[in-house]
């Protein structure tokens, strides 16, 4: 984590000097080939290639079953440009982030589940969103 870290601080200080009044959350991903040799910095969007179910079943010391995620993707990379696709070249990847990932699409629809034996609905403090009604 030694070289990683060295690798990192550089590119959080340039983030921190740069940012502005909006608050903003960034993913950074340094591959292993970036601690063996020099790699750029890309500013790329994130990938939503699907991993899959890639576990394997392991047992800790005491017996214990677990399952550990492979990280090997199921499905052949395409998507050029993103940040699998630039870790995959040994490329650092830097990815400015939305905090809100909320589908307000399906608010209301859920709303109408009955979750533990009641079915949910809009409070003072959880409002429907704005144009969604129930």
């Amino acid at each position: 984590y030694d070289i990683a870290a060295r690798l990192a601080v550089p590119i959080i200080a340039q983030i921190l000097a740069q940012k502005d009044d909006e608050p903003q959350l960034y993913n950074l991903n340094i591959p292993l080939a970036a601690l063996e040799r020099p790699a750029e910095v890309r500013v790329v969007p994130m990938s939503i290639e699907p991993w899959g179910e890639s576990f394997e079943k392991r047992s800790d010391p005491r017996g214990r079953a677990y399952y550990w995620a492979t990280g090997k993707s199921p499905i052949p990379p395409s998507d050029a440009g993103t940040d699998l696709a630039e870790l995959r070249a040994g490329h650092i990847t830097l990815t400015p982030l939305d905090f809100d990932m909320t589908r307000r699409d399906k608010i209301a629809a859920m709303r109408r589940w009955t979750l533990g034996g009641e079915t949910a609905k809009p409070t003072a403090t959880h409002p429907l969103p704005k144009g969604v009604t129930a």
